[in-house]
């Protein structure tokens, strides 16, 4: 989900999928679909929540994170492609805190 540091709330704004990890350090991406007119000039930052068989086994969600943080600054929904900076950063944030999660699940089940 995304939160808008700006106004210090949560969004509408959600993405979700299923998967099997198959490494602890493997990636994957998901896409984020909104209208960012109504975000000009806010901070929007990924939250992660892991959940396996439908328990949350993990959070990662800090308004602080400059890494999974993104600055809406034109106030034009993302396009897809490759010129589409704004959904490259999203997705990359989301890539990382799925990656952590993915390792911290892998931990639990070792042990």
């Amino acid at each position: 989900e995304i939160y808008d540091k700006t106004d210090e709330k949560l969004t509408d704004i959600t993405s979700s999928m299923e998967m099997k990890p198959v490494t602890a350090d493997g990636t994957t991406e998901l896409a984020f679909r909104f209208d960012a007119r109504e975000y000009q000039g806010h901070d929007l930052v990924v939250y992660e929540t892991l959940k396996l068989n439908g328990r949350v086994i993990s959070v990662h969600a800090d308004p602080d994170n400059e890494s999974q943080t993104v600055h809406i600054t034109n106030g034009k929904s993302p396009e897809t492609g490759e010129n589409n900076e704004i959904l490259k950063w999203i997705c990359a944030m989301a890539v990382a805190g799925i990656a952590l999660t993915i390792m911290v699940m892998k931990r639990f089940t070792y042990k």
